[in-house]
């Protein structure tokens, strides 16, 4: 039974226990594939920034396309019936809509992680 730092009539002194331990910290891994991951981990981060940068851009692409399509369709084109028009202006207008959003959200973004 422990009373007071006692076990059974004796003293336990911590300090003796650990008189004659040490810590030591040594790296889990060489210092040179340590420098060749963070080299590699550099090089991966790249590649997908472009890839997100490429795909970001085919999709501005093709909003815009699809946004031009409908100015034309919608405002120049003599030939287009009443139901084409209005599509146009409904598709454009979720476009433009969206696009201002998608702004708005990243604008509110920064301002909120800059906390």
């Amino acid at each position: 039974m422990t009373n007071g730092g006692e076990t059974a009539g004796r003293a336990f002194d911590l300090n003796a226990v650990y008189q004659n331990q040490s810590v030591t910290i040594v790296p889990a891994e060489p210092r040179d594939v340590l420098i060749l991951r963070a080299q590699s981990d550099a090089q991966s981060q790249r590649l997908r920034d472009w890839q997100e940068f490429i795909q970001f851009a085919a999709l501005l692409l093709g909003l815009l396309a699809v946004a031009g399509l409908c100015v034309w369709k919608g405002m120049f084109d003599p030939a287009a019936s009443p139901e084409a028009q209005r599509l146009a202006q409904v598709v454009l207008t979720a476009i433009v809509s969206g696009s201002f959003s998608f702004l708005a959200g990243r604008a509110v973004g920064r301002a909120g992680s800059s906390r």
